[in-house]
């Protein structure tokens, strides 16, 4: 299967792989501070390393990095072919009937969000 082999300052932290059918990410994230937002505290910089899939036959997202990192932190992936990779640190499975309830709510958000009324 390909892998990814990551590797953080020269020290390898993980050989994460879905197999042949699912998706598999690495994914470097940076947000600046973010301003006050109704009076509350500024959101901190953040500096970040996720490296994580999904396998649809079990309907199951998986990581096996969720890192903090800082400048003048060396972040490399390496693309292979394992026949094994580490277990992930971390297994979550989809709820069905939490996935619909979270896509009807984000559906009606989106119409108030863009003025659209129900036709009678």
């Amino acid at each position: 299967m390909i892998a990814f082999e990551v590797y953080i300052n020269g020290k390898r932290i993980s050989t994460a792989g879905v197999g042949n059918l699912g998706v598999l990410t690495a994914c470097l994230n940076y947000r600046g501070v973010q301003p006050y937002e109704a009076g509350g505290p500024p959101v901190r910089e953040c500096l970040r390393l996720d490296v994580g899939g999904y396998v649809p036959d079990s309907r199951e997202h998986l990581r096996w990095v969720d890192r903090k990192l800082k400048p003048g932190d060396s972040v490399t992936v390496k693309i292979v072919k394992a026949e094994s990779v580490d277990k992930p640190r971390e297994r979550q499975r989809t709820n069905a009937a939490a996935d619909l309830r979270r896509r009807k709510q984000y559906v009606r958000w989106m119409a108030n969000e863009l003025g659209w009324k129900p036709k009678t």
